[in-house]
């Protein structure tokens, strides 16, 4: 196998496990690998990783069965803080959130239209910026920055190919903003953004899949599991770990 799918397979495995910590949590780790057919090892190795980054917690001890009793694991909710971004095409909203998702802290700044490229980002910036502060210094406590945007976005460099409300095009918004912050970004289309948040915090049931419509402006839709690509976990700083 490369090393770039074996790096790839580990990611997966380790946001599986990450997702059903926080949905089933407290949970042990027998029951995790029973529930995703995933192989003890698999799930011992990737647990270990997210105590280590402390995104997730050993909590009360659960009941045995038969043999000894099983540590639980929970997400670690208040560990570290995500930036979240709605870079609509007139309003730039931001958040502040715990890993849980709940919302510490807001921002909005209206566009000034028309804007070209580098006035868009100079105004995620500012946006970003009235967010963060405020926040504890703490080098770990901001691990990432979300935006959602409108049109097509290439995921895996983090560019706004095409904003047809804005009448913008390739915006290098992950590469400005990794330079202006230091933290990682991940940029995704706003319809894709929204059926994950829908699927993990919107309460939509025990369904396997939804799908979210984004109605504004434009129209955009999109279902969970074309979602689930952007679940991966962003790179934590060495220096988290115990």
């Amino acid at each position: 196998m490369r090393h770039g799918s074996f790096q790839w397979m580990k990611s997966m495995n380790k946001s599986i496990i990450l997702n059903k910590i926080r949905k089933d949590g407290p949970i042990s780790r027998a029951q995790i690998a029973r529930e995703t057919n995933l192989t003890p090892p698999t799930v011992s190795s990737n647990v270990k990783e997210l105590l280590e980054q402390k995104i997730v917690e050993e909590r009360d001890i659960g009941e045995s069965q038969g043999g000894r009793k099983p540590t639980m694991l929970v997400i670690n909710d208040q560990a570290f803080c995500i930036i979240g971004v709605d870079a609509g095409p007139e309003n730039i909203k931001c958040i502040v959130s715990d890993l849980a998702g709940k919302i510490l802290k807001r921002s909005e700044i209206k566009l000034e239209l028309p804007v070209d490229n580098s006035q868009f980002i100079d105004a995620l910036k500012r946006g970003i910026s009235m967010c963060l502060d405020g926040i504890p210094k703490s080098e770990n406590e901001v691990i990432g920055i979300g935006i959602a945007m409108h049109g097509v976005v290439d995921v895996e460099k983090g560019m706004s190919l095409y904003a047809p409300n804005l009448g913008l095009s390739d915006i290098p918004i992950k590469e400005e903003l990794e330079k202006a912050f230091g933290l990682e970004v991940k940029v995704e289309n706003d319809a894709r953004a929204m059926a994950l948040g829908e699927f993990w915090f919107g309460n939509p049931g025990d369904v396997k899949s939804m799908l979210a419509v984004n109605i504004g402006r434009g129209v955009g839709a999109a279902s969970s599991s074309t979602a689930s690509c952007i679940t991966a976990l962003p790179t934590l700083p060495e220096k988290s770990a115990i």
